[in-house]
């Protein structure tokens, strides 16, 4: 089968009312879905029920889904609808009627590696302080000035694919009760307890007391990821906390997060989330006021 490339075609914030139902019955994309706010009943082809507030679900391709409110509480929901780039689809809509889902379940990310979604839905849980919430939260504030160039809607896509597929390697992991190897845990707990320290692989295998391709190897296994890149990717989850929920300056941030020069920070934060700091900061009290 042809690769397809994958971009985002759509994504936006929807406010429900009280007791409102919103039926999509045929809907043309893959379509995330994360409460953010409130609680309401989600209905799709593979069943119905309550997601609270932090809670995700993916559709499959061509699927019915449903959003009926509380009778006490409205809900905001984040939408994102994923098509393939060369299906000429606008918003979602094929350019034919037999476009299948087939061209959605081998993908072709920015690093040229092939990632593969469950053909069917996915569902997960995601608070505040995970890399899918802020990488959910990052391409709202960006869709809300504009809808991005061509290319940044293509890694946007890659970005978030890699965040639905570790959350949901996680929370299969927590599941069976599999713990992380132990040559893991500890370089984890090393930049846990040293923030301000640069990552460097050497350095987290002495700490680990493995050679630097033992850690290498077990955090492959564990998240797909190097250890540099996944320990960075943590740290500027928190720099995201502290973007949208302190007063700390653009340059202590970088300084709690390892880098010396803001600069260097900036340029780390923006291949993440597609958004400079400062701008980050700014979407994020906007959509915190409304």
């Amino acid at each position: 089968m042809a690769k397809s490339v994958v971009t985002i075609q759509h994504a936006n914030f929807f406010q429900f009312a009280r007791s409102e139902l919103v039926e999509l019955k045929r809907v043309r994309s893959r379509l995330l879905v994360m409460v953010v706010e409130g609680a309401l009943r989600i209905r799709s082809d593979a069943g119905a029920r309550h997601y609270q507030a932090g809670e995700w679900i993916l559709s499959p391709w061509l699927s019915y889904i449903a959003f009926r409110t509380l009778r006490d509480q409205p809900a905001t929901i984040a939408t994102i609808h994923f098509t393939p780039e060369t299906s000429g689809m606008t918003y979602g809509i094929p350019p034919e009627p037999n476009a299948r889902e087939t061209t959605l379940r081998q993908l072709v990310l920015r690093d040229g590696a092939n990632r593969r979604l469950p053909d069917g839905g996915m569902e997960g849980h995601a608070d505040n302080d995970t890399p899918l919430y802020h990488a959910v939260m990052a391409i709202l504030g960006h869709w809300r000035i504009e809808k991005p160039a061509p290319a940044t809607c293509r890694q946007q896509a890659a970005f978030l694919i890699d965040q639905l597929l570790f959350s949901h390697r996680l929370e299969g992991m927590e599941a069976s009760r599999t713990g992380l190897p132990r040559c893991v845990q500890s370089a984890i707990l090393w930049a846990q307890q040293h923030p301000t320290h640069p990552l460097i692989l050497s350095r987290l295998a002495e700490a680990a007391s493995v050679h630097p391709a033992t850690l290498h190897r077990a955090f492959r296994r564990t998240f797909k990821s190097s250890p540099v890149a996944y320990l960075t990717n943590q740290r500027l989850i928190k720099a995201a906390d502290w973007l949208s929920g302190s007063n700390r300056t653009i340059q202590e941030i970088a300084n709690q997060c390892g880098y010396k020069d803001p600069f260097h920070f900036s340029r780390a934060f923006k291949k993440h989330y597609h958004l400079a700091p400062a701008h980050y900061r700014r979407e994020q009290h906007t959509i915190a006021g409304g």
